[in-house]
């Protein structure tokens, strides 16, 4: 019986140390979490993937973190809430549950406008849009009147058309 008792507290230990739990954490636990968590420099979409992961509902979550933030934090916990949603049903229910926590004003319209690109674009476009690298008009446009052709690899292509003629210097050689 000691053994047995012994072996199930050593296994509630090893859940515990692991950062492992049995039942999603309560609103106020999870209300300090994220409260400690922005204030600890954590990404918005870290610290709703946490939640999730912790068992938490998506929609109860879109009112727990905006109920345990402000400002920018706020509005950014929000839309990182509602971009985990899996569809727009489900994105309008996480950002619904938030405005109705924050209430009436700019912040419940900033909201309002995350579902609302959720619902056209979605959020991957958004991140997307954010992540790329801006683009730069080129600074060698070529001159010459010459016809760009699809440079290949050496003995590749059967269409003679993608190889330039002699004396013509294909794009990108060193000699452009």
């Amino acid at each position: 019986m000691k053994f047995r008792l012994l072996s199930g507290a050593m296994i509630l230990l090893a859940v515990t140390q692991s950062g492992l739990t049995l039942a999603a954490m309560s609103d106020a636990d999870a209300q300090q979490f994220v409260s400690s968590s922005v204030a600890d420099g954590f990404s918005s979409d870290a610290v709703v993937e946490a939640l999730v992961e912790d068992g938490m509902n998506l929609i109860d979550i879109g009112e727990i973190v905006v109920k345990a933030s402000t400002g920018d934090a706020q509005i950014d916990l929000a839309r990182a809430a509602i971009c985990a949603a899996y569809n727009t049903e489900e994105a309008e229910k996480v950002g619904n549950r938030a405005i109705a926590t924050v209430g009436t004003g700019v912040t419940a319209d900033t909201i309002e406008g995350i579902v609302q690109t959720y619902e056209t674009t979605g959020c991957a476009l958004y991140v997307e849009r954010l992540a790329a690298p801006p683009m730069y008009a080129p600074t060698n446009t070529g001159s010459g009147g010459g016809v760009n052709r699809i440079p290949q690899p050496p003995g590749g292509g059967t269409d003679s058309g993608t190889v330039p003629p002699p004396g013509l210097v294909t794009p990108g050689s060193p000699a452009n």
